[in-house]
């Protein structure tokens, strides 16, 4: 079956590079179909024309992602990463060239086409006042939103604007409609549209993935927890495997763009500080080498804040302490060859992680956490820090502006080590840590191509080599544990507050044989496994101008996996442990000792999509699609050993959607989907036993809609809405039956208003409130007691005045001015107990910054 699939995929490969190279006649017996029209083929005989040009604004800053058309034709294009554009396909005479792109007035050229190469350079004026531009590269080159034929949200926030912090959580959590959740700071996992995944492994791929412009770094990605020094974030809904398969992001996949060099010097510098003790430092710094030859941009960054929740036993939880730094090298050692070379590292130290037991008091009988604070063991809750260094190789070959081939090389390695309370509570009755090291190698060969000006696309490969290695250790103390395993939980704390062992099982017809036997004060538990992931992709991907109207998107990818995991669980040291009599794992209690397991697993997949796309205007369009995403299977150990291959998810989605600008003032995107999730994995506990259940035809279903109007020159408006209606079958096997997927509230809007005053030539003032609401939703799929998170809103704002000569900003920022509470996360860490754990959101913030660009 695996041989049949790939001989598809290939033909498919094959087909698709032909119909790159022959297209169909668009006239009958070359006659004009209407007036002043071309003809859109060009008869081998007549003059070969070319068009060369370049698109700028008035400040001969480069304009990216600009379209450019010819008037009554089917030839289009996009200017590349240098604002520069090419086309071909016409006959000598006059031509209408029409360059449009957003936050721009639209402008045409009337040019007699000459023989040979033709230089046409455009200066587009501002639309004043006007939406702001939008750049994405979602279909592998640079276009505007309104080009794209798909939901994708752009988050501009992080290069660096006044209130921003630098957190990549919060920033898509607050204002792209998604969920986002993880009880490590390392290991966040995000939800969209209901596509979401408890990690099983540390190698397996998520349903909604991580990008670094186009390598996929989730569950290792230094990029998490801290940003700096970043262009955008590009959040795209719906599956994205034909186009980011690397990530296999069955769901979606957030892409983070990092600022690249440039030929202008520049430099910023940030300072700030705030409330518990935060420090703030951000600074970046570009400038050429060599003029036109060799430019260099240095960035760096220190953040730390005293955690928020205090801790009984001594210091404060949920802080955090980052430190990191990159070196990027643009060269350019010809005309036609663009090469960027970057190294970062990063370091992160989480102070302590307030993961805390809801059902019991504090030490001192407190049980409100938000505001009475939390009892944790204290050698449980340090040790959490993540180091991460890489180096990322980009190079470019270049025929003309929209003909190039692409090489990107990159070599991750990450090292994280996790510690916390893993029963919640002051009674030492359960500890955990965790090491976990991974190393990546990715290359990516890719072909853009731009085909007599008509279909613009890509085609490459792609590989990914992936080793990981967990080493897991579990502290457990029996006689504080047996209240939880043996139905006592009343006891573990009392109502005061106080905690005592239980040294023996209590006697009674109800502990069967356990009655009276002596149980453990200590012990230690190891597992390990290890991971060596390796794929190979092949993918083609184009858009084909049908008419000068009806555009038509297709690809597909096809995906070769070998895995390789392996697993033990070394014999106890100490003695025999008595409640593994409860969990069946016996002599120990979590993991059953065992000698080295092995899996291999090879298979094939493959993913495709299509779209048509119909622009009803100059500054609007419609488009409907099919996407079909994947994820390789995954493996699975359970506790006692014994591996696990899951089935590879697949979904399918169904979107229509509709884009226009009215008059560069106002933007509206509106999207609706239709998803088919198969082999969608379910995770919920049978008394201590973790089970994975395989789910079909899992449906969900919404609409989702982004709204952006300049109603003053100083006043912008913005906001989104997101339903969601994503629910299992009714007819499983319960606990999930009918109930809705984790991380997915039904509905989801947020709301943000830039206000700026200009009070004098050399100062203007600014206001930028925004807020974000959640429905009602559960952190896990059995929605288990403890895990539901009901409706809140968080509310922020942002004022200072900036003086635009001197390049000086002063702001202070506001964060849960309302003093919301709310949960990060509800569910059961490591998947150890069946003991809901939270932790709580952070409380009202306010910090203060001074911004300097120069």
């Amino acid at each position: 079956m695996n041989l049949i699939m790939l001989k598809k995929i290939f033909l498919l490969l094959i087909l698709f590079s032909i119909s790159c190279q022959v297209y169909p006649q668009g006239k009958s017996r070359g006659r004009v179909k209407r007036k002043y029209q071309q003809e859109d083929e060009v008869d081998k005989r007549l003059p070969l024309v070319k068009i060369y040009g370049r698109v700028q604004d008035i400040h001969r800053e480069r304009i990216r992602g600009a379209r450019v058309s010819v008037n009554g034709t089917r030839l289009e294009v996009h200017t590349n990463d240098q604002g520069e554009y090419f086309l071909k396909g016409m006959n000598t005479g006059r031509v209408r060239i029409v360059v449009s792109c957003a936050g721009y007035e639209s402008k045409y050229i009337d040019y007699v086409l000459q023989e040979g190469n033709n230089t046409v350079y455009f200066t587009l004026d501002k639309a004043e006042p006007s939406i702001r531009q939008v750049m994405a590269t979602a279909q592998l080159r640079e276009q505007q939103l309104p080009d794209i034929s798909g939901f994708v949200q752009v988050l501009s926030l992080v290069n660096p604007e006044p209130g921003d912090d630098g957190e990549l959580a919060p920033l898509i959590g607050q204002n792209a409609q998604t969920v986002v959740s993880g009880w490590s700071p390392f290991q966040q996992e995000l939800a969209l549209r209901g596509a979401s995944e408890l990690n099983l492994n540390s190698s397996s791929a998520a349903s909604v993935s991580v990008f670094w412009d186009d390598v996929p770094v989730e569950g290792m990605n230094p990029f998490s927890t801290m940003l700096y020094d970043v262009d955008r974030v590009e959040v795209l809904k719906g599956p994205q495997s034909v186009l980011f398969g690397g990530g296999v992001s069955s769901g979606g996949a957030v892409r983070v763009i990092p600022e690249k060099p440039s030929d202008k010097p520049g430099a910023y510098l940030v300072l700030g500080g705030g409330d518990f003790h935060s420090r703030n430092l951000r600074s970046a710094i570009g400038f050429p080498l060599v003029k036109n030859r060799a430019n260099i941009r240095l960035a760096g960054m220190y953040a730390s804040r005293e955690g928020y929740m205090p801790n009984s036993s001594g210091g404060f939880l949920n802080g955090k302490n980052s430190m990191g730094g990159r070196v990027t090298a643009g060269i350019l050692p010809a005309w036609n060859v663009r090469m960027n070379l970057t190294a970062t590292w990063q370091k992160e130290d989480i102070p302590g992680l307030a993961l805390v037991n809801p059902l019991f008091p504090n030490e001192k009988g407190e049980r409100n956490f938000y505001t009475a604070g939390v009892s944790l063991n204290e050698p449980f809750t340090s040790g959490n820090n993540r180091e991460v260094a890489g180096a990322l190789l980009e190079g470019k070959w270049l025929r003309n502006a929209n003909n190039y081939l692409v090489f990107n090389t990159s070599g991750f390695q990450t090292e994280v080590n996790s510690a916390f309370d893993a029963d919640g509570t002051h009674a030492p009755a359960l500890g955990y840590n965790g090491r976990d090291e991974k190393k990546q190698l990715t290359q990516e060969i890719r072909y853009n191509f731009s085909r007599k000006s008509r279909i613009n696309g890509a085609i490459g490969a792609f590989g990914r080599w992936l080793t990981t290695r967990q080493e897991t250790r579990v502290y457990p103390d029996e006689q504080y544990l047996a209240y939880l395993m043996l139905d006592l939980p009343d006891q573990l704390v009392s109502a005061e507050g106080q905690i005592r062992p239980l040294a023996t099982v209590p006697v009674g017809t109800s502990f069967g044989t356990l009655s009276g036997l002596a149980l453990q004060s200590g012990s230690e538990e190891i597992n390990l496994q290890q991971t060596d992931l390796r794929q190979a992709e092949l993918f083609a991907d184009a858009t084909w101008r049908l008419n000068p109207r009806f555009s038509l998107t297709a690809g597909v990818r096809g995906f070769y996996q070998w895995l390789n995991a392996e697993n033990e669980t070394p014999y106890p040291v100490s003695g025999n442990s008595l409640l593994g009599q409860k969990t069946g794992m016996l002599p120990q209690l979590f993991f059953q000792p065992d000698s080295v397991s092995e899996i291999r697993n090879n298979q094939a997949g493959y993913s495709f999509r299509a779209s048509l796309k119909m622009d009803i205007a100059e500054n609007a369009t419609g488009y409907a699609g099919f996407a079909r995403g994947y994820r390789p299977p995954k493996v699975y150990f359970h506790p006692s050993g014994e591996g696990e291959v899951l089935s590879s998810e697949r979904v399918n989605s169904f979107t229509v959607g509709y884009k226009s600008a009215y008059g560069n003032r106002v933007w509206l995107d509106l999207a609706g989907y239709y998803q088919v999730f198969r082999e969608r994995p379910s995770v919920f506990w049978d008394q201590f036993d973790l089970v994975v259940q395989e789910i079909s035809k899992v449906k969900s279903f919404g609409a989702e809609a982004d709204v952006k109007a300049v109603l003053l020159k100083g006043l912008t408006l913005s906001g989104s809405y997101a339903f969601t209606h994503a629910r299992f079958p009714d007819d499983i096997t319960p606990p999930s039956a009918g109930k809705s997927l984790r991380l997915t509230p039904e509905h989801q809007l947020s709301f943000r208003a830039d206000l700026q005053v200009k009070i004098s030539l050399w100062a203007r003032l600014f206001v930028t409130p925004s807020y974000s609401w959640k429905s009602r939703f559960w952190f896990d799929d059995a929605h288990s007691p403890g895990t539901e998170q009901p409706a809140f809103g968080v509310l922020d704002a942002t004022a200072g005045i900036e003086f635009p000569r001197t390049g000086i900003t002063l702001s202070c920022t506001g964060t849960n001015l309302a003093g919301e509470q709310y949960l990060k996360y509800a569910g059961h860490p490591a998947n150890l107990l069946p003991v809901t754990l939270v932790i709580p959101g952070p409380p009202q913030m306010i910090s203060g910054k001074i911004l300097w660009r120069f």
